[in-house]
């Protein structure tokens, strides 16, 4: 998977079109870090990644 990475306002901008995206069956095309004045914040995955990595680390979630 691809990394991009965006600023909070970015962030803010997107974060509807992504969820759309996502809601319409469509996964993100990249994990998005998400950048505070050049500093790494957080990052966005859609929830099937989310499960994966939490399964794989034997840190099950009831999300």
């Amino acid at each position: 998977m691809k990394v991009e990475r965006v600023s909070v306002e970015k962030l803010r901008k997107d974060v509807g079109e992504w969820a759309k995206q996502i809601a319409d069956g469509k996964p993100l095309d990249s994990h998005k870090v998400v950048t505070r004045h050049g500093t790494e914040a957080l990052v966005v995955v859609d929830m099937d990644w989310y499960r994966l990595a939490r399964k794989a680390l034997k840190d099950p979630t009831d999300l």
